[in-house]
């Protein structure tokens, strides 16, 4: 079989793309495993408003939202590929799941506001001293795309088409002492499990910076068509206040970038390729929580990853 003379450096870094001449053609499959270290962050979420003086203040809900803070926690994604004439059909499996611990306390002459409270005659006036937080996100992402093939001297850019499924469930433990609560301790549990699929667009890019080592970068949009599964719960002094399921469907969109540094290498003759790869990545869900507390609350996931590929 006469050699491709194309050099085996860049059939890695093109993602293993068949470069097609009048003459021969490679077939190639990829296969990448990526360890992510992320965190998660949502516009407008907080248990409690930021305290202010109890005989001074008629609106606690006045005070900015006093928002949490998301651990750094680890993930995982799977990636696999294989070469076809246009470019590459390929799939992506991504696994995080986000965790939240918090406790927030003040002084007896101050308070804050209690935002996930369900009562019906709760009031602005309303405050507490002591709150808690315990909460999770669980995320998996399941891509199916088609790539294509778009050739320049210095940079190669792919344009990638295909189907998106996310799963997004949040569920949050929350209590609230003092203050209105003096008598007890009021206690929330909130879930918001979503469920969506839809298109999706996008383009990856490589550019060859020296030697082996390569500038990575990848954009996507997905509009999904989803449904949201809500549930909440409240009780206190061991009666139950609220009690309340609720499904709705929605449109989301979500946006997805990332970049990084890549080294490539080739090895058996160029039969056999490996590749390290280290990078950031950032996820914005567009209204990702339906009633926590608030109707849209948007989700961001940010982080780094490193990954090693082989190709064969």
């Amino acid at each position: 079989m006469k050699k491709n003379p194309v050099p085996g450096i860049y059939l890695f870094l093109f993602s293993f793309f068949p470069i097609l001449s009048a003459e021969n053609s490679l077939t190639n499959i990829e296969l990448e495993g990526e360890f992510l270290y992320w965190t998660a962050y949502q516009n407008d979420f907080g248990c409690a408003t930021h305290s202010s003086p109890v005989f001074t203040t008629t609106d606690f809900l006045l005070n900015r939202i006093d928002k949490p803070t998301y651990s750094w926690r680890p993930g995982y994604r799977v990636s696999g590929y294989y070469d076809v004439f246009f470019g590459e059909v390929g799939a992506r499996f991504t696994s995080y799941q986000g965790a939240l611990n918090e406790r927030y306390g003040t002084s007896a002459l101050e308070g804050f506001y209690p935002l996930f409270t369900l009562w019906n005659d709760k009031l602005p006036s309303d405050y507490t001293r002591f709150s808690s937080i315990y909460g999770k996100q669980d995320l998996w992402i399941v891509d199916a795309y088609a790539i294509f093939n778009l050739l320049s001297q210095d940079i190669l850019i792919y344009p990638k088409i295909g189907v998106r499924n996310l799963w997004l469930n949040q569920s949050y433990d929350v209590t609230y002492d003092g203050g209105t609560f003096a008598a007890g301790t009021d206690i929330l549990f909130r879930s918001s499990k979503f469920y969506g699929v839809g298109p999706q667009i996008g383009v990856t890019g490589f550019f060859q910076l020296f030697g082996n080592f390569f500038l990575t970068g990848e954009a996507l949009g997905t509009w999904y068509a989803g449904t949201f599964k809500d549930f909440q719960s409240e009780t206190f002094l061991g009666r139950t206040l609220t009690d309340q399921k609720l499904t709705q469907t929605y449109s989301r969109y979500s946006i997805d970038l990332q970049a990084g540094f890549e080294w490539v290498g080739s090895f058996f003759n160029d039969n056999f390729y490996t590749g390290l790869s280290v990078g950031g990545d950032w996820i914005y869900l567009n209204k990702g929580s339906n009633k926590l507390p608030f109707n849209g609350s948007s989700t961001f996931f940010t982080g780094i990853h490193a990954g090693l590929k082989i190709a064969f």
